[in-house]
């Protein structure tokens, strides 16, 4: 069976998406800048390849033989915020780099992970994929760059390619020393794990598409088995195309709180401004639909395992 690729496959969402594949059976090969000491346990079921993303000769070695690419590897918003050079060479310019490797290599697929912000920001109202895009955000632009490259090969016919466009992950990551505790909803789970209560900086009202993580990867095994046709011009919105707010969210972990792990965390939160209201947000996945593949809203079991890892790594 000729290998999946998956780059940052040890990363939030790499980590989760592996051990997806390697459940359902898929050979996997990893890439990674860690050293072997800090390989999570599971990683024994895949093949790992430590490798710096701007030398192309291991670019192309890594590619050999491999089927379909998955290409996660990028720089987080909130690095490229105090470093947007460094944003459009981790995310735009390496991106370029093992996309040319794929090509040499005739890899047949290549699904890459962008944001919903390239749409612009803030996100709100009614966001398709036949949008026009007006990033503003370095994370939003360095990404836009990179679907630009990917959607240009794909156009020309040399590679079948996915340009996701995710909306808002939620769920605990496979290794609890992955840094994505700024995310709304681990921050929330991880000061429930510390402290057994929850402070939110806002009101709440702000609302978001919240995809559970087992449904991310669940996609891209669809996304990677679809037949060709079905990836259309290659752009997807991924989420699940029900928005709730950051209030709901809250409510949410302290329900599944008391259910998991037995109590009933306080909430502490500003009191709204007078008059203050959500803006409407309509993320669109008609076209993920129209393909064949539906995301479940289920929150609970993803937030059920964010509590319990938060409470052991934390507690």
């Amino acid at each position: 069976m000729s290998p999946i690729l998956l780059t940052g496959g040890f990363g939030y969402l790499g980590g989760r998406i592996a051990r997806h594949l390697i459940a359902q059976g898929k050979t996997v090969r990893i890439t990674t800048r860690r050293g072997p000491e800090s390989w999570p346990d599971w990683a024994k079921d895949a093949e790992v390849v430590r490798l710096a993303p701007s030398d192309d000769t291991a670019l192309l070695a890594v590619c050999q033989g491999v089927s379909a690419l998955v290409h996660l590897s990028a720089m987080n918003e909130v690095d490229c915020t105090t470093d947007p050079v460094g944003a459009l060479e981790a995310n735009g310019v390496d991106t370029v780099r093992l996309l040319q490797a794929a090509l040499k290599a005739g890899v047949g697929r290549f699904l890459y992970f962008s944001t919903a912000r390239v749409y612009g920001e803030p996100l709100i109202g009614r966001i398709e994929e036949s949008m026009i895009c007006r990033p503003v955000h370095p994370y939003g632009i360095s990404h836009k760059v990179a679907e630009d490259y990917i959607l240009a090969e794909a156009g020309k016919g040399r590679i079948q390619a996915a340009c996701l466009r995710l909306s808002n992950a939620l769920g605990a990551p496979a290794d609890p020393l992955i840094n994505r505790w700024t995310l709304v909803a681990n921050d929330l789970c991880r000061q429930v794990g510390s402290s057994g209560k929850m402070v939110l900086k806002s009101s709440g009202v702000a609302l978001r598409d919240f995809i559970p993580m087992a449904e991310v990867a669940r996609a891209v095994r669809f996304l990677l088995e679809v037949d060709g046709p079905k990836l259309g011009d290659g752009i997807f919105n991924l989420g699940v195309g029900h928005s709730s707010s950051i209030r709901d969210l809250a409510d949410l972990i302290q329900a599944r709180a008391e259910a998991v792990l037995g109590f009933r965390p306080v909430l502490e939160r500003p009191d709204p401004k007078p008059g203050e209201v959500a803006d409407p947000l309509d993320f669109r996945v008609d076209r993920l639909a129209a393909a064949g593949f539906a995301a479940s809203r289920d929150l609970a079991s993803e937030i059920d395992q964010t509590l319990i890892l938060c409470r052991k790594a934390f507690g």
